[in-house]
């Protein structure tokens, strides 16, 4: 089972706002997309953000922005994901991190790929 199946198994994707914290050049993000999501993929490398918006559908919405700050307005995406970045977050900015992707999301937070 793929993570995006374990994810629809568990939420409805499909018509629904997900921001992708952490998205890379945008794999997780794509897969998303395809499911049906709308998705905001956010990233703090600004190589890999200019490779998501020349190799994402372009109806992907793919900004700069770090975990612990992101250019998003409370409550504007349904679901936050942090597939394969929580990993990535310095311990020492956790924290921070959690409470501002806590604010994002209007329904559900995610961390990690295996803590459904």
């Amino acid at each position: 089972m793929t993570h995006i199946d374990h994810l629809k198994s568990i939420c409805e994707l499909e018509g629904i706002q997900v921001v992708d914290v952490g998205a890379g050049d945008g794999v997780y993000s794509r897969d998303l997309y395809a499911a049906g999501a709308k998705v905001t993929a956010i990233e703090i490398d600004s190589d890999k953000v200019a490779k998501a918006k020349e190799d994402l559908p372009r109806n992907i919405d793919v900004r700069i922005g770090a975990a612990g700050d992101l250019p998003l307005d409370s409550g504007s995406q349904d679901l936050a994901s942090l597939f394969f970045s929580l990993h990535h977050i310095p311990v020492e900015v956790q924290h921070t991190a959690f409470t501002e992707i806590s604010r994002v999301p209007g329904k559900d937070c995610l961390a990690g790929p295996r803590s459904f």
